[in-house]
């Protein structure tokens, strides 16, 4: 790697990163690129400048001629921790103003906007550069960093942008976590969800990003994870699919990609050089919005970028954190939202019977990897019969993801475009297209819960979360082709350690109580809502009776009966009965706590309305409650 020019200790060498008029990407050619971000940069807009410290101010000329004469945040100011100040100064384009951080080993970073405005950003960081492989110790800690805000997006979230979603009132996130893995490599995690409102009132997003390390065009190790995750603005229209450009450490003017001898700073975003931006990718946009929509904006191509400073803020050793090597099945469900039809034509996907997911976590890698398929089980779609999905495994590996603890992981799509699959009804078996990888996406609903829209929380031997993808296939029509666009929203899915039947105690009844998560459509409006779930079972035939209730209004009973396999105990019901007129199904399985035998139960839910186009599917997570000797009468008896 190369060795860093050392600079006498009255200067200070920086990057400075300002916003070109114009610049091209892979997805097209961006005007207004302030407003819309950093995305991308060109020789007269990324460049190095030599900084003198003198008089507590930071001077120097640079290579366009102008000038930077701004605050000196370096010394002991953050030595403590980040600092946040307001500055002004002036910069090649003129005055500057906004907020700028300064950290520990002399780490400043301004981002600042032109004449105050945000939306014309004039950004300068520096500091001392770890010069090393980037979290390069030989130890294996967990690293927790902060992230400032996008001065331009102004929200609590990262590497997202408002404009299509509004407020986010309800909001949960990690911070960056980065799990070191020996010799000289690590993975990252960060996830946010925020569900704001309730029914027809709802919004909905979550993100994650989970990757690792990667090498960039100097040979240096750089941060590189890829963003995904979805939303919903109203309850009434699309969902947008979360991609673009991998969540990227930006590096400093040695090109190294962090700051301080134990990598306590880190600038992250989209990539600018070469360039790459956050994409948002909608459902049917123009049969909501207003098209066509204005150019040279977020809202004209959904095209955008963000820039934060992360802090280190604690490390963890992985030895004294709770990391499970396992493999569990469970169940996964949601509301797909096909194209061409369009967003208001949706259908539940799920299974018939069995369960139809898979997830496995591997401590010694930090990794983990699922995989799921999905059905239209109601046969609501003309086209598509099933999704087959995987999420982190390529070829092996665990590819795209990674596992911090038991209740911090995730994994974005299989790089391997072959294991993502659309199903037609006449039997095409056709693979995600090569053209768009797929927008697929699985998070630990633990990682950063929602009150009152969490599954059983005393639960900690289940796995739950929440999940989304979209798959893009051709599919022969007899004249071509047609291009089909299959999308899910905040999907849920279940999942543990299912019970062999001949582990099961005899003569036993058991009752079980926990929650129920559904996506709901009703009238037109799409929104996630959170119930109760009881049962009670006779563990010898799996007979019993079910009940769901509290879900906005929507209560569910029906008797189960048993469907279990040689290696699964199961049950379903074929016979729920809703207070709100619908009629449905359900698929359970009974799980271990350990070398407790149905200690839970995990399933899915659906009761539908066809002709009226009213479906609801989710998933429920029960905790045993009690368990007596076969005869003596329990609730539902």
């Amino acid at each position: 790697t190369p060795t860093p020019t050392p600079t006498p200790a009255d200067t200070l060498l920086a990057r400075m990163l300002l916003a070109p008029g114009t610049y091209s990407t892979a997805f097209g050619n961006f005007g207004n690129t302030g407003a819309r971000g950093l995305v991308g940069s060109t020789t007269a807009t990324d460049f190095n400048v030599t900084l003198t410290r003198s008089g507590g101010r930071l001077t120097g000329a640079t290579p366009s001629g102008g000038v930077v004469d701004l605050p000196d945040l370096t010394g002991t100011q953050g030595d403590s921790g980040l600092q946040q100040f307001n500055v002004t100064g002036t910069g090649p384009q003129g005055a500057v103003s906004g907020p700028a951080f300064a950290g520990r080993n002399d780490f400043v970073a301004y981002l600042l906007g032109v004449g105050g405005n945000p939306a014309q950003p004039s950004y300068l960081f520096a500091g001392t550069p770890t010069t090393s492989n980037l979290f390069s110790t030989a130890a294996t800690d967990v690293r927790a960093y902060t992230l400032t805000k996008d001065p331009i997006q102004n929200v609590a979230v990262p590497f997202f942008n408002p404009d299509l979603y509004g407020t986010l009132d309800n909001t949960n996130q990690t911070n960056l976590l980065i799990v070191e893995r020996a010799p000289y490599s690590f993975k990252s995690f960060l996830t946010w969800t925020d569900i704001s409102g309730a029914g027809s009132s709802q919004r909905s997003a979550t993100f994650v990003t989970a990757g690792g390390g990667t090498t960039d065009a100097n040979g240096m190790t750089a941060l590189s994870s890829r963003r995904r995750g979805s939303f919903r603005g109203a309850a009434d229209g699309p969902s947008f699919n979360m991609r673009g450009a991998p969540v990227q450490s930006l590096p400093g003017p040695d090109g190294y990609h962090a700051f301080g001898p134990n990598a306590e700073n880190l600038v992250v975003g989209n990539g600018v050089k070469p360039a790459d931006t956050f994409v948002d990718i909608p459902t049917n946009y123009c049969s909501y919005y207003t098209c066509p929509p204005p150019a040279d904006t977020y809202i004209g191509d959904l095209n955008f970028g963000t820039v934060h400073v992360a802090d280190l803020v604690s490390e963890t050793p992985q030895s004294s954190l709770s990391r499970t090597t396992r493999t569990h099945d469970g169940f996964m469900v949601g509301l797909a939202e096909p194209r061409p039809e369009g967003f208001d034509n949706p259908y539940p996907v799920g299974t018939f019977t069995d369960p139809n997911f898979s997830i496995a976590t591997d401590a010694a890698s930090s990794q983990v990897a699922a995989v799921g398929v999905v059905s239209d089980f109601l046969d609501i779609n003309s086209v598509v019969q099933r999704l087959e999905l995987a999420f982190g495994m390529n070829n092996g590996d665990f590819g795209e993801s990674a596992f911090v603890n038991d209740e911090f992981f995730g994994a974005t799509y299989n790089s391997n475009l072959a294991k993502t699959r659309l199903i037609t009804d006449d039997a095409q078996d056709v693979a995600n297209t090569t053209d768009l990888s797929p927008g697929s996406y699985i998070v630990s609903g633990r990682a950063a819960p929602i009150p009152g829209y969490q599954h059983c929380t005393t639960c900690n031997y289940v796995d739950w979360g929440w999940w989304g993808t979209r798959v893009i296939a051709d599919i022969a029509d007899g004249s071509g082709t047609t291009r089909r666009d299959e999308r899910v929203h905040m999907g849920t899915w279940v999942a543990g350690d299912i019970t062999n039947p001949a582990d099961l105690p005899t003569g036993m009844d058991a009752t079980y109580s926990g929650t129920a998560l559904a996506n709901i459509t009703k009238g037109g409006d799409q929104y996630i809502a959170a119930g109760n779930f009881d049962l009670s079972i006779d563990l010898d035939d799996r007979s019993g009776a079910v009940a769901i209730s509290g879900l906005d209004g929507h209560s569910y009973g029906g008797t189960v009966q048993d469907a279990s396999s040689a290696t699964q105990a199961l049950y379903s019901s074929n016979n729920l009965v809703g207070s709100d007129g619908l009629s449905g199904t359900l698929n359970g399985a009974l799980v271990n706590n350990g070398t407790d035998p149905a200690a839970g139960t995990i399933g899915q839910f659906e009761a539908s309305n066809v002709g009226a186009g009213d479906f609801v599917i989710g998933t429920f997570v029960g905790d045993r409650t009690s368990l007596t000797a076969s005869g003596g009468c329990t609730s539902f008896c």
